[in-house]
């Protein structure tokens, strides 16, 4: 049985498909098998999200699905162990904040699209923990100075998604890297490419180019889905059709007066 994953939003749960956390927000993640409620707290949620966070863990241990028999547990970002991490099937901090706190009102911003597009860059590290599925994506600046030759990063790029890997980084990075960057197109329209650099190789220039504003010019990868249109202007073969049924029509006009003055002309004969 897989995790229930809730954000806290003006007080309330708001349930989430995936294990995307932000960095200005808490979570609250249900393990019904083992009888667990993990808190989660971003690193800037407000003391009202955490409250609020608290209160509805304990709402959802005293319900009906465990009464009270749950242990609730409760990890500040960047100190979740290994166990959550694996139970989420990896993790991915973004540094936003999309729910709205009692406090203040917080824009939504790119995140919820409704703002251009950002790019952004991740670091891909399992130092920390065992197993691909405990390695997490945590958003970093995106500055030259945040590559890490122990790690894998990722530059979101809109359209384009990049993956460096760096020298020392280990198989189970580079294998994660690729399948995150690839599920990159679950939060748009279209496929993304992944394109892959490697720290050293003569084309990596390209990759550092992006920290200097050499960002690549791609078109779209969307079909054109023009509507059909249909021209309006009369067509050259009907109106020579036209003209020759008009033709026709005066001939046989003529015939036909013709035959009726030879009649009239035998009767006066």
């Amino acid at each position: 049985m897989g995790p229930i994953i809730y954000r806290i939003d003006k007080g309330n749960l708001k349930k989430i498909a995936r294990p995307v956390f932000t960095t200005g927000d808490c979570y609250v993640i249900v393990d019904k098998l083992h009888e667990k409620i993990y808190i989660w707290l971003g690193s800037k949620c407000s003391a009202d999200e955490k409250g609020a966070a608290a209160v509805q863990a304990r709402g959802i241990d005293e319900g009906d699905e465990f009464n009270g028999s749950a242990k609730i547990l409760t990890y500040d970002e960047g100190d979740e162990p290994a166990e959550l991490v694996t139970f989420l099937g990896g993790l991915k901090v973004l540094d936003k904040n999309l729910a709205t706190s009692m406090l203040k009102d917080v824009s939504t911003g790119e995140f919820a699209w409704e703002s251009d597009h950002v790019n952004a860059l991740y670091k891909i590290s399992s130092e920390e923990f065992d197993g691909i599925n405990a390695i997490k994506a945590v958003q970093v600046p995106f500055e030259k100075s945040s590559l890490d030759s122990d790690d894998v990063m990722i530059a979101d790029l809109g359209v384009d998604i990049w993956v460096w890997q760096g020298k020392s980084c280990n198989v189970k990075e580079k294998v994660k890297g690729i399948q995150i960057a690839r599920e990159f197109d679950i939060d748009r329209a279209g496929a993304q490419r992944p394109k892959v650099f490697i720290e050293g190789d003569i084309d990596e220039d390209e990759f550092l180019g992006i920290f200097e504003g050499k960002l690549p010019q791609s078109e779209s990868r969307a079909p054109d889905l023009k509507l059909e249109t249909f021209d309006q202007k009369p067509q050259k073969t009907p109106l020579k059709k036209e003209k020759k049924s008009g033709l026709c029509m005066m001939v046989m006009g003529s015939m036909v007066v013709a035959i009726i003055l030879l009649q009239t002309l035998k009767i006066w004969i």
